[in-house]
């Protein structure tokens, strides 16, 4: 496309979201490859997105954690619309590879949580609560090697904590933030958020990961988010009940309707993961790594090993790429 932002030309558009539009760009000199998220024309005077763009860049630095989305640097178009400009990652976000591989053998499933607990942990530490943990937040970065490695995305949701720590009540919300599907009790009833939020929302993930269904299901979003804050919690393991009944036992507690009831941190699920990853494996944690997809059929798809990340690009959001930057 030619245009330049700062240091940056803009090569083309790669995907969108509700909030903005991304495009592939690069440092012409160094040859940099970055990916530019440019807030919509019909949102740019909404003083709630911008700022919601700008808490997504702070949050980020804020963390400066090598598992969460690089963001560089921050501007305006000639028009006054925003951008910020983050690292570009190739691999693919974990929703595409559990849509397309189904549900993957429980040793990868126990990595990938992991992987995701320490970022997170590190989030809460720096006193971000994420408010939109998912399997399409979650992206897994592929390596010339074959290997891979998690970056969380997108914190445009995020919400810093009163208390360094993380363990400060947020303030109530007017409006409902984040996917039903995934939201904890108190966030769909409007209420405050803590870092315990998204340790409910890393339950449901394990609950899906491990299931390969998610635990409530609903004709309508509010009919999802009123059995995330009524329904009783399913047991993993009368869906599959070849789970340890410790990771169960953990399922259940981070999916807990009272925040007091959940357990005490990003950093203790960690622990517990780990040592419920030690006890499955012979070998003990091992990293995650490529797996030969096994065929084997079940009732909402095939049953695989951790899948390989193809080769192409993509960006951090996801969408059909859109049309060119106007």
């Amino acid at each position: 496309m030619g245009l330049r932002l700062g240091d940056y030309e803009i090569l083309e558009a790669i995907g969108q979201g509700g909030m903005g539009i991304v495009y592939r760009g690069v440092q012409p000199i160094i040859k940099k490859r970055v990916a530019i998220k440019v807030m919509r024309p019909e949102v740019a005077n909404d003083e709630v997105q911008v700022q919601r763009l700008i808490d997504e860049a702070e949050a980020v630095n804020a963390i400066g954690h090598r598992n969460i989305i690089d963001i560089f640097g921050m501007g305006r178009l000639p028009d006054g619309r925003p951008y910020i400009v983050m690292e570009f990652l190739e691999g693919q976000p974990l929703d595409q590879v559990l849509n397309l591989m189904g549900r993957p053998e429980l040793p990868d499933a126990l990595a990938l949580l992991i992987d995701i607990a320490g970022p997170l942990a590190a989030a809460h530490k720096a006193g971000v609560v994420h408010r939109d943990l998912k399997p399409s937040n979650v992206f897994l970065c592929a390596q010339p090697d074959g290997s891979r490695f998690v970056k969380l995305l997108d914190f445009g949701l995020a919400k810093r904590a009163r208390v360094v720590q993380g363990d400060g009540q947020q303030t109530s919300e007017t409006t409902v933030a984040g996917t039903p599907d995934y939201m904890a009790p108190e966030q769909a009833r409007g209420l405050g958020t803590t870092p315990s939020t998204d340790l409910y929302a890393l339950g449901v993930m394990a609950y899906e990961m491990v299931t390969g269904a998610l635990p409530f299901r609903g004709e309508t979003p509010m009919d999802v988010m009123m059995a995330h804050v009524h329904s009783p919690v399913p047991s993993a393991r009368a869906k599959v009940p070849e789970l340890p009944a410790e990771l169960d036992a953990l399922i259940s507690a981070l999916m807990a309707k009272s925040e007091a009831r959940r357990p005490p941190s990003a950093d203790a699920v960690r622990d517990a993961l780990i040592s419920i990853a030690d006890a499955v494996s012979a070998d003990g944690f091992r990293p995650l790594e490529p797996r030969p997809r096994v065929s084997s059929p079940r009732p909402s798809g095939p049953r695989p090993g951790t899948p390989p990340v193809p080769a192409p690009p993509v960006a951090p959001p996801d969408g059909e790429p859109p049309g060119p930057l106007a």
